[in-house]
């Protein structure tokens, strides 16, 4: 008998984000399909891909990174040619120099670095704190507000500092806000959960759910996201029905 393949249908589907303002915007979410299942439908806004700088410059880079960023001797030089990259739909900025066991640079500092970045290009940001807990609520709500009306998506809120990085970014100033979780389901939707309770908008958030490349490892990463992506689905479950970067 020949194999008639039903298509899975549901009647559910992830939110649509956009970040990025004027021309040069993208649409994160909006599917109602699983992942790369073009076979069950049409994938409303396909995979997006951005490419991460730091505000350390080219310090610690191997050398082929350093090839492609060559002649770029300021930090809105390199934003610029991480954003004119092949492929790239966004630009992501790192704050890791920002870190207290690191250099523990200050958040003038570091927001000067932000304003430059800002200035140089006009792609769709995602601007990451440096994952010191304390140092990042204060660092997140300052971005959220020198970069007002660029629709940015500020990475992250975490369990301990979701009130003060989601009242400025999601709240105060109308950024989006990515909610960052260890690689699992009920921490991720919890988390969710406490924002909307907050008064972030669910269309304004992000999921940023972790990977592992060892401990966990990539597996386990995969399953959990699929397992998301499977109840907000599936189960229209609301708290889940964020779009996912990574």
């Amino acid at each position: 008998m020949p194999f008639n393949r039903k298509p899975q249908k549901f009647n559910a589907a992830i939110k649509s984000v956009v970040i990025g303002s004027g021309d040069k915007t993208v649409t994160l979410g909006g599917e109602n399909v699983l992942p790369f299942y073009a076979f069950d439908g049409e994938i409303k806004n396909g995979p997006k891909v951005g490419v991460e700088i730091t505000d350390l410059g080219m310090e610690g880079e191997p050398e082929s990174v350093k090839a492609y960023y060559e002649g770029a001797a300021t930090m809105g030089e390199i934003a610029k040619k991480a954003a004119a990259m092949e492929g790239a739909d966004f630009l992501c900025l790192r704050l890791a120099g920002g870190d207290p066991n690191g250099l523990n640079k200050s958040v003038e500092e570091l927001i000067e670095t932000v304003k430059e970045v800002a200035d140089a290009v006009d792609v769709p940001l995602v601007v990451e704190g440096c994952k010191n807990v304390e140092k990042d609520s204060e660092l997140l709500t300052k971005v959220a507000e020198v970069l007002q009306g660029r629709n940015v998506l500020v990475m992250s809120a975490r369990e301990e500092d979701y009130k003060a990085v989601g009242a400025a970014a999601g709240l105060a100033y109308s950024q989006k806000v990515g909610a960052e979780s260890a690689v699992d389901i009920n921490l991720a939707k919890q988390l969710n959960v406490v924002m909307t309770q907050l008064g972030v908008s669910a269309d304004s958030i992000v999921m940023n759910v972790g990977s592992a490349a060892v401990g966990y490892g990539y597996e386990y990463v995969v399953s959990t996201l699929d397992r998301i992506k499977a109840a907000a689905l599936s189960q229209d479950d609301k708290m889940l029905q964020m779009p996912i970067i990574t």
